[in-house]
């Protein structure tokens, strides 16, 4: 009856409200009340040492309070259920709880957020209302009353009723909405968040969703999230995700001192992943990362800390948190590429953690979801969110993907890259490896540490194939290869400029917060192709650009009349040599070649039964020809890129040509001049090597001829002088012919 008249505070006049909570306090106050506690509750309060000292002491309601708090430890079902019935009334309101009011009067004053007297008759009892003024300023409180506003918001985190702000906004949200949910367990709280956006539902229901969600009162929205935004700073307040979890935090987290709830949440993180974990847990913990990621007021106290510097001067206006964490790794990816210092060590740290997270899941990176949604269903629709598999999935089909999700995949993938510690995959399907050979690298050189020990027995298969993509990426594109670009700019800009056919920086900061704008956004966007999305980034205007660089510099590195710098050569090198570790990872010459590979170079090394195919003329296509060609000259350039002759001559290029700078084919000269100095090893490969290269050489033709001066740098000059030649022929043809036509007149007379 008295919770019925609390529902109807709305509907009933001043004096009844006040009558209700003076029933109420002479309720819980009242002797009488203590002793159906200890008649209901006896066995329980002799087990708890705390609470028995309350039990004499009639008249403060403090006993039910304590019951409350170790309700989880109650074993006999009546006092759990006279428990749950009183917690109705006495965790309503704040002036019914005496720990409260001893704890936060101070503060109540100093920040006004209501009355402690009960002098004025007339001032309308409002539940709920000082605890929402205080929640909104947890921050500032004095310890003793954060921990009861803490301890109260636990307490209505059991069911929705008891928060009586949240109730009151929201009640009208919860019967049209979430009305087929229960209450109790904070069920009704979790499905009212769930109805405010939704990332992982299919467009219809997100279209509809976002329809109701613009009939949600602002008060009822502020509400929920001044709520969730505790949860956030504190977990332990969510007791859902405590609830499911305590045996996984006793499994994996027992060490974590309490107090220092932003440690458990990242430790339960950090395992979610194991066998062990229940099924429960791990998706409390999804739920967890997934509302985080919705609004900028729940970033964690700890990532705010330590990184508002940051998030003022650069991530200013961002509504969302994973607006501020890309805007932050934008910056960091700035700093490395730029080796500038605008993010400290302890924000860098933080936002490390973060990106790790955002890696591990779709869902947790909602931007790239929404660019990726057709992209999702049409390639990855076996896959499911979780361990990168759909991330893994989108980039072994980026060749395939829309614009618009390249585009964004792109970034993640060059933050992958340049800052390996942040790529989920990569460090937990190797971890294994990289402890055993990489633990003393710097974490950026994890993916080189890798690559040099690719061919070891212990690297596990998964771990190899996500090493093969992430090399692949280097491999492909110069603008994911930093060192590469750095190395070679000048060469590029003198040799390979007709390439580069724009001049995009995806470093340069971009908005990926703009689904913040709201729902009306949203809405205007439903129905519309990704494909169309042609803002900002979410363009790039030429895949293959960086592909058709990395293939100039390596044609201008075969080429004798051709010095590259020596800087340059040192990373082409890389780049040529780690296309060698898989005949995949030379995406060209894989690709033109695929056919012939499966029908003739089965159970060989490939590399050289394609060599040899191109010796013998059994290579009939052109585009696969010339990809083998090039690898020829690749070794013809540089001993080192050819394995076989690197392995057979290293003694002897250590002995005689160790001085000599590599590339230009400088190397091999030297080794060919010391002739049959070098070992007999030696010798025989290179003898075979010698017949190959003139197999290169060999002009089967005119066509082969003309072909040969277009590719020359000096084409040009060379087309000339075979015009200039042909023009004095000519000429000389003319010339000669009236003296030649005299001289057989003159000998016929």
């Amino acid at each position: 009856m008295c919770d019925d008249l609390d529902k109807a505070a709305n509907l009933i006049s001043k004096e009844c409200q006040h009558l209700i909570y003076n029933f109420k306090y002479n309720m819980t106050h009242y002797p009488l009340f203590d002793e159906a506690v200890i008649k209901y509750c006896s066995n329980d309060i002799t087990l708890s040492h705390e609470c028995e000292s309350f039990a004499g002491v009639h008249g403060s309601g403090r006993l039910v309070i304590c019951l409350y708090d170790h309700l989880p430890n109650i074993t006999d079902p009546t006092c759990r259920y006279f428990i749950n019935q009183v917690q109705v009334v006495a965790f309503n309101d704040w002036r019914l709880t005496e720990y409260f009011v001893e704890a936060c009067k101070p503060d109540i004053g100093i920040f006004e957020c209501g009355r402690l007297d009960d002098d004025n008759q007339a001032i309308l009892h409002e539940p709920g209302a000082v605890i929402s003024c205080l929640s909104q300023k947890h921050n500032l409180l004095a310890p003793q009353c954060r921990k009861e506003i803490f301890r109260l918001a636990e307490m209505q985190s059991d069911d929705y009723h008891l928060d009586r702000a949240l109730y009151f906004a929201c009640r009208d949200e919860r019967e049209h909405l979430c009305g087929y949910v229960a209450s109790g367990n904070g069920r009704v709280y979790r499905c009212l968040y769930e109805q405010t956006s939704n990332y992982m539902m299919s467009p219809a229901e997100l279209k509809c969703l976002q329809k109701k969600y613009k009939s949600l009162e602002d008060q009822c929205k502020q509400a929920v999230r001044n709520y969730t935004q505790m949860t956030m700073s504190d977990p332990t307040l969510d007791f859902l995700l405590m609830k499911a979890c305590e045996p996984m935090i006793q499994l994996f987290c027992a060490n974590v001192e309490v107090g220092n709830e932003n440690y458990l949440i990242r430790c339960l993180i950090k395992h979610k992943n194991e066998q062990q974990m229940d099924f429960r847990c791990k998706a409390g913990i999804d739920h967890h990362q997934i509302t985080s990621m919705k609004d900028e007021a729940f970033l964690s106290q700890q990532f705010r800390k330590k990184c508002t510097q940051e998030i003022n001067e650069h991530c200013f206006g961002k509504k969302t948190k994973a607006g501020v964490i890309q805007c932050l790794a934008d910056l960091m990816l700035r700093d490395v590429l730029k080796k500038e210092n605008k993010i400290t060590e302890d924000c860098r740290d933080e936002l490390k953690f973060e990106l790790l997270q955002r890696s591990e899941s779709i869902d947790f990176d909602p931007s790239l979801a929404k660019a990726c949604q057709k992209d999702i269903h049409r390639y990855c629709g076996d896959r499911t969110p979780g361990n990168a598999q759909i991330l893994d999935c989108l980039k072994d089909n980026q060749n395939k993907i829309s614009p618009s999700c390249y585009a964004k995949l792109r970034k993640r993938e060059k933050l992958d890259v340049i800052l390996p510690e942040n790529d989920y995959s990569l460090m937990s399907k190797c971890a294994t490896i990289i402890q055993k050979y990489c633990s003393n690298e710097k974490k950026q050189n994890i993916l080189s540490c890798l690559r040099r020990n690719i061919n070891q027995d212990a690297m596990p298969t998964i771990c190899r194939r996500v090493l093969y993509n992430r090399l692949m990426v280097l491999n492909s594109d110069a603008r994911f290869n930093q060192g590469l670009i750095d190395s070679c700019q000048r060469d590029i800009n003198k040799y390979c400029q007709s390439e580069i056919v724009d001049n995009e920086k995806d470093d340069n900061e971009s908005d990926e917060d703009k689904d913040d704008n709201g729902d009306d956004d949203k809405e205007k966007n439903d129905g519309k192709d990704n494909n169309n999305n042609n803002n900002g980034d979410d363009e790039v205007a030429d895949r293959g650009m960086g592909g058709r660089i990395i293939q100039c510099l390596r044609s201008k590195y075969t080429d004798t009349s051709i010095t590259l710098e020596s800087q340059c050569v040192s990373e082409l090198v890389d780049v040529i040599q780690t296309s060698k570790i898989d005949i995949k990872l030379d995406i060209k010459l894989y690709e033109s070649c695929r056919k012939l590979l499966k029908s003739e170079c089965i159970g060989m090394d490939q590399e050289d039964c394609l060599k040899l195919l191109y010796q013998k003329d059994k290579i009939n296509d052109d585009v696969c020809k010339e990809q083998v060609k090039r690898i020829i000259r690749e070794g013809q350039a540089d001993i080192h890129v050819d394995r076989a002759l690197a392995f057979a001559c290293q003694a002897d290029v250590l002995k005689y040509c160790n001085d000599i700078p590599i590339g230009s084919g400088k190397q091999l000269q030297c080794l060919l001049s010391m002739g049959k100095s070098v070992t007999s090893q030696c010798q025989n490969i290179l003898l075979k090597r010698q017949e190959l290269w003139k197999s290169v050489s060999k002009l089967n033709g005119v066509a082969d001829l003309t072909e040969q001066i277009r590719k020359s740098n000096n084409s040009f000059y060379l087309f000339s002088v075979i015009l200039l030649i042909l023009c004095v022929m000519f000429m000389a043809g003319c010339i000669c012919r009236p003296y030649v036509r005299y001289s057989r007149v003159r000998k016929y007379k």
